[in-house]
């Protein structure tokens, strides 16, 4: 046999190899789609797979085969409904995934079941969607009356909530719901809590702000150091002083304790994130904790400074209603010649007020208008108690 000949033979017999992997190929599909066709399990894993790859028009065209297979056990039906309901409602088909979510929650009420809880809460968005913003926000709050609800679940509720007034544009609302939701937030769920200011803070036109949430949102999705999750939460805090949110400041407590749990591998000032802490917790009128801070910090402290940590010490005192021991650190401040003297007779004039003790007030009113170094309104607020002293 000639070269050529070889070469015939050769590309022929690869003609007829490749003809005959096609055809066992083809034997292997056929046999895998029949097995998927024949098997009722096979199906249901079918969905599961769809759903995990977000094909929800699959999952409902295979759940249509499933349910007229012959070998289909109706009772395996609730292993999946709760992905059929998700198919639906991410479909936009609301009232079908209403529909289907009562279906699954016909026999349950355990609300800390956090699968029961998921398709309740799916149940209550899309009766929203429907437009019936009303019963939805009834329905969360029903669950509430719960005594024994987790706080995760606790937490999860007010979020939905909050959800939904940002839907409504009732974003005064949803502020309110995101500020007692951060009363029960766990940790896992801090960068989704940064996702909802995210959209709350573009509804409110500061794009600014909702960038920069959701930047943080992005960054804490990651596996960071705790140098970046220090500079995280002062960012946090910043924000929460410009905007003076409750809420906020609640979170940026969140990211400082979260680092004290981590306090031996931190290569960060341990002393600042008390004093940070220090101040978060007077913002949001936590005053016993944040003197408990302050006291630690003036007796350990080496770095931080001393009249800082006894002025915000007594406007503690002097909001838990402990006037003389407020008096007595504001009277021994006036002493430092670096601080803001009428600051200082600002908050002792409020000190003698409600301490009964008026001539001092008005003495101290004098002396911190003369010092010319408060705001309008600090002055306005020392008019309005002088007027007060006057009637008594």
């Amino acid at each position: 046999m000639n070269d050529l000949n070889k070469m015939d033979f050769a590309v022929e017999q690869k003609k007829m190899l490749d003809f005959k992997l096609f055809i066992y190929l083809c034997i292997i599909v056929l046999k895998l789609k029949n097995l998927f066709i024949e098997k009722s399990s096979n199906l249901i894993k079918l969905i599961e797979y769809y759903c995990y790859i977000s094909d929800y028009r699959n999952v409902l065209i295979t759940y249509e085969k499933l349910l007229n297979h012959t070998e289909f056990n109706k009772i395996k039906e609730y292993n999946i409904l709760d992905l059929i309901c998700i198919s639906y409602y991410n479909l936009n088909d609301y009232n079908k995934a209403i529909e289907i979510a009562q279906k699954i929650l016909s026999d349950k009420n355990d609300f800390n079941n956090f699968q029961t809880y998921s398709i309740y809460s799916l149940l209550c968005y899309s009766i929203h969607k429907t437009g019936d913003s009303q019963k939805a926000n009834a329905m969360l709050k029903n669950i509430m009356s719960n005594s024994n609800l987790s706080r995760k679940i606790k937490f999860l509720v007010y979020i939905l909530i909050a959800y939904i007034n940002i839907d409504n544009k009732k974003l005064i609302e949803a502020s309110e719901n995101i500020n007692i939701a951060m009363d029960y937030i766990a940790e896992e769920y801090i960068p989704f809590l940064f996702s909802i200011l995210s959209l709350l803070y573009i509804e409110k036109n500061n794009h600014y702000i909702a960038k920069k949430f959701f930047k943080i949102k992005r960054n804490l999705n990651k596996k960071i150091s705790h140098k970046k999750i220090l500079k995280i939460a002062n960012e946090t805090k910043k924000i929460a002083y410009a905007l003076n949110e409750k809420y906020l400041y609640k979170l940026a407590i969140r990211l400082y304790k979260k680092l004290l749990k981590k306090r031996s591998r931190l290569s960060v000032d341990f002393e600042e994130i008390l004093y940070s802490l220090s101040m978060l917790y007077y913002k949001i009128e936590k005053y016993c904790i944040s003197k408990r801070y302050i006291r630690f910090l003036l007796k350990h402290s080496k770095k931080l400074d001393k009249m800082q940590l006894n002025n915000l010490l007594a406007c503690n005192y002097y909001k838990l209603g402990l006037y003389e021991q407020a008096i007595e650190l504001f009277e021994m401040l006036l002493k430092d010649q670096r601080i803001c003297l009428g600051r200082i007779y600002y908050n002792l004039a409020y000190c003698y007020f409600d301490f009964g003790q008026y001539m001092q007030a008005e003495q101290a009113i004098k002396k911190a208008i003369n010092e010319n170094d408060l705001e309008e309104k600090d002055i306005k607020n020392l008019k309005e108690l002088q007027i007060s002293i006057d009637k008594i």
